[in-house]
């Protein structure tokens, strides 16, 4: 927990994401778990925790298209 918190929170300050987008990025990877029966591997976590937190920056900050 405390490795997926370091990276999370090197990749917010970096990218300087909104508070929202954290949480929203928590949702995400809360609903893979869940939905996919994707656990959490050492492999496989930090592309899941960057794709959410890209995923949530990308709906919550970004302004649509008219």
């Amino acid at each position: 927990i405390d490795d997926i918190y370091s990276f999370a929170h090197r990749v917010n300050t970096m990218a300087r994401f909104s508070p929202e987008c954290c949480i929203i990025s928590l949702v995400y990877v809360n609903r893979i778990i869940s939905c996919a029966q994707l656990p959490l591997h050492p492999a496989n976590w930090r592309p899941l925790v960057l794709a959410s937190l890209i995923l949530a920056q990308k709906v919550w900050d970004d302004k649509c298209l008219a």
